[in-house]
């Protein structure tokens, strides 16, 4: 049985899913990322892994396929926020695939970073967008701000409500799992 409780605090169905690098709300509900005035709500809608591990070969990486989709929403804090008229929403699909290649020439498997407004962010599978950005140098823009939540609506989303737990880049941070009925 310990096992079994083991395995639901990492299940992203259930349990958001933080450490120091990295923030990850439940499957279907929304992370917020604010940095200064931009404000965005991202909620992975699936996942999957390939299971495709192959050896690597002088052609081939042979790593495993992680891919997966998510809603986005993205506005201004001074202008309404993610609601507001002028506030941009989309979905998108993101993929880490096995890198190919010869020598020196390679290629880079998939579209990994999560995109939304200004934010450009590394995916980490299968829920979780990093702290590390295109636009820092290092493994973490340290002004990011990100807080799992419970809600699946975007409507239900207030980045005011006093109940959220903000993170930031902290690399003393043990992994942290928290119920989505603790959010």
């Amino acid at each position: 049985m310990a096992s079994q409780a083991a395995h639901d605090e990492n299940d992203p169905k259930t349990h958001a899913m933080i450490t120091w690098a990295d923030v990850g709300a439940p499957l279907q509900r929304f992370l917020l990322i604010k940095k200064g005035n931009d404000l965005c709500a991202i909620r992975f809608t699936q996942y999957r892994r390939s299971y495709d591990v192959e050896p690597p070969t002088n052609f081939n990486s042979g790593e495993e396929s992680f891919y997966g989709e998510y809603d986005w929403h993205y506005g201004l804090a001074n202008k309404g926020g993610l609601n507001a008229d002028g506030a941009s929403k989309g979905h998108r699909k993101v993929a880490q695939t096995r890198t190919l290649g010869i020598g020196r020439l390679i290629l880079w498997g998939g579209v990994d970073w999560v995109r939304c407004g200004s934010f450009v962010l590394l995916w980490r599978y299968p829920t979780r967008a990093s702290f590390s950005s295109k636009s820092t140098e290092g493994p973490c823009d340290r002004e990011i701000e990100m807080a799992p939540t419970r809600w699946s609506d975007i409507r239900q989303v207030n980045p005011a409500d006093a109940g959220l737990k903000w993170f930031r880049c902290d690399e003393k941070r043990k992994p942290i799992s928290i119920p989505v009925d603790e959010l």
